[in-house]
């Protein structure tokens, strides 16, 4: 399993203008970092790619975009630390 390039698929369709699939690929990252301390995953680019759903102009993207970040963060944080 190739999971970089899962990872650029999900990233990528986090600006698609649907809202389900930016959903769908916001709830994809926050799986992925969720279970991503064993698999070292690209923390730049997951926080590049979910920093602007942040803003998203639908309430629940944004939910999910704060949720993902929250878990992005604890995991960064524990590498720091």
């Amino acid at each position: 399993m190739n999971i970089n390039s899962m990872i650029d698929t999900v990233i990528t369709q986090t600006s698609n203008r649907n809202k389900f699939i930016r959903l769908t690929a916001v709830s994809w990252m926050r799986e992925f970092v969720q279970v991503g301390e064993e698999w070292g995953l690209p923390y730049s680019h997951l926080f590049e790619a979910l920093l602007p759903c942040l803003s998203d102009e639908e309430e629940e993207v944004q939910q999910a975009a704060v949720e993902a970040c929250h878990e992005l963060m604890h995991n960064v944080h524990s590498v720091i630390t």
